[in-house]
């Protein structure tokens, strides 16, 4: 599902089909070097990608979105979106 798109992007939920351009990233050092993780093997990415889809649906405030950029047509990378959940104190 497209959430939405600019002149050169789209962002969109991710999709099965994202599973060899999310490897490309995940299972890259010099990425993950940048994320307190090592790299993930092509099971352990599919693995993972198909948790991030599965929990799309949950209560979360987080949310992960892929973008994409429009003339290469490939996942360029994946944005998290988190919202701030107010408490209010009595």
């Amino acid at each position: 599902m497209k959430i939405f798109e600019t002149d050169r992007l789209i962002i969109r939920e991710l999709r099965k089909s994202d599973a060899t351009d999310y490897f490309d990233m995940m299972g890259n050092p010099n990425v993950m070097c940048l994320i307190p993780r090592k790299p993930m093997t092509r099971s352990e990415s599919n693995k993972h990608l198909a948790n991030l889809i599965d929990s799309r649906s949950s209560l979360s405030t987080t949310k992960i979105y892929a973008i994409e950029v429009k003339k290469m047509g490939y996942l360029s990378v994946f944005v998290l979106i988190s919202k701030m959940m107010r408490i209010k104190m009595r």
